[in-house]
């Protein structure tokens, strides 16, 4: 009965509408909290269908530690793309500021930018019509912080009379003290990472020992409900330990 259960609320969550477009539409990311539950619940309908408790943990361990990696590397790449923004907005300034000091206009500068990063056509757009190239820059989905802060440069530039340059310049050394500090925090938190990459690891060195020593661990994990649960529960703390790490290195990363 309880596997019935199990399976009807898989199959309820696998037809019934995500709410996915109407995030997108709002501009909300999407967890994907109904797919984890539904893999969790069919795997462990599987192994109650079988009459197995140990096949049920086994089963329920097995597709927590693979959403776990699936999440650990969704999260590397959207750490990569994030600093890769960074860096590329950070160029589009230095190349804007090189074009402002060789006598280019503003306007014809964006222009020429566009040709490089595609992701600044729309305030080429708006250059070319005269419209309002900081909107313009603003609206640039992912933004970074160096694009925030030449909107705000290009509309006081605009409004003020003054010249782009000299907001740039000053937009350009905030910048790169930015990323100077980026640098640091992210050597003094390497150790860190690997050190809890290496605690991870230590349950793999300890099942070695153990049959070095002339036991079986792996049969006693694999095979008996005790050692099933001991498996899910340390496989659950080194995860969470993972996570609260990346968690505190987001943190310090985005102060």
């Amino acid at each position: 009965m309880i596997a019935a259960a199990c399976a009807a609320a898989a199959v309820w969550l696998l037809l019934v509408p995500r709410r996915a477009h109407v995030e997108a539409r709002l501009g909300l990311q999407h967890r994907g909290g109904n797919r984890r539950l539904l893999l969790v619940l069919a795997a462990v309908s599987v192994g109650l269908a079988l009459g197995e408790p140990t096949r049920v943990v086994q089963l329920a361990t097995g597709t927590g530690l693979l959403l776990f990696g699936f999440r650990q590397v969704r999260h590397a790449r959207a750490r990569s793309a994030r600093w890769r923004r960074l860096d590329d907005s950070a160029e589009v300034l230095e190349s804007l500021a090189a074009e402002l000091s060789a006598g280019a206009p503003s306007q014809r500068a964006m222009e020429r930018l566009a040709d490089d990063w595609t992701f600044l056509a729309p305030a080429a757009g708006a250059a070319r019509l005269g419209g309002d190239v900081a909107a313009a820059l603003r609206s640039i989905t992912p933004s970074a912080q160096p694009l925030r802060d030449l909107a705000a440069a290009w509309d006081v530039a605009e409004r003020s009379g003054a010249p782009l340059a000299d907001a740039l310049a000053r937009v350009i050394r905030s910048v790169d003290s930015a990323r100077e500090a980026r640098r640091e925090i992210q050597a003094s938190l390497g150790p860190a990472r690997a050190t809890a990459h290496t605690l991870a690891l230590l349950p793999l060195f300890g099942v070695g020992l153990g049959s070095s020593m002339g036991y079986d661990p792996l049969q006693i994990l694999t095979e008996t409900l005790l050692g099933a649960c001991c498996l899910a529960v340390g496989a659950a703390l080194c995860c969470a330990g993972l996570a609260w790490v990346d968690l505190l290195a987001d943190r310090a990363e985005r102060a």
